[in-house]
């Protein structure tokens, strides 16, 4: 064999052997580069999702705070400071856990107790799904239908005033139905609806 061609073919062959190890180096570099990166954005995200769960768990916070004071404004207007609503969070099993809490600062009783009244519940029942359409964005209209009716006729004109002036604050459209008149005292429109011995039902306002 010509020793020009050996030469030249070996030459050759040192050529390729470099350009793979320097594409190999190349491979390394972008290897350790991926590596760095990976780690960096690992970090990152470390500290976006400490971020956010701080936020969150301020957000949660102040959520229930906002809850919590629209619910002790109807009662304090209602029921004049006799009870406090307080949600308490605890963690479960790693999950937070939300606790409703009444407490009467007269006879200092909390939790669920019968001595409270059907009324206060369904105050508080009527004010919670206030918070859910606000919280949801829905449309802020409310059909209660005798959903108030446990409230004793000594608070029902408060809370008549209560409701009027929720509507007006927050933007709401309540329809009140009830066979108590106490509790339309301040609605801005009152329609009476009768029903005579025919069977035959009359509407008046």
């Amino acid at each position: 064999m010509d020793l020009k061609k050996v030469l030249e073919a070996k030459r050759d062959y040192l050529i390729t052997l470099q350009a793979e190890r320097k594409a190999i180096e190349k491979q390394n570099l972008n290897l350790e580069q991926s590596i760095k990166d990976k780690k960096d954005l690992d970090k990152d995200l470390e500290i976006v999702l400490e971020f956010l769960h701080k936020n969150l768990e301020l957000k949660v916070d102040e959520i229930l705070l906002k809850v919590e004071n629209l619910i002790n404004s109807g009662l304090a207007y209602v029921y004049d400071n006799v009870y406090m609503f307080k949600i308490n969070k605890v963690v479960k099993r790693n999950k937070n856990i939300f606790e409703f809490e009444l407490i009467d600062l007269e006879a200092n009783i909390k939790g669920w107790n019968e001595s409270f009244g059907g009324g206060v519940m369904c105050l508080i029942s009527f004010l919670l799904r206030v918070i859910t359409i606000i919280l949801t964005n829905k449309r802020r209209f409310i059909v209660l239908d005798e959903t108030l009716s446990g409230v004793s006729s000594g608070y029902q004109i408060a809370l008549s005033n209560f409701i009027k002036k929720l509507c007006e604050e927050l933007g709401f459209n309540i329809v009140l139905i009830s066979h108590q008149p106490l509790l339309n005292e301040f609605a801005d429109v009152k329609m009476k609806i009768i029903k005579d011995k025919k069977g035959i039902t009359n509407v008046s306002s």
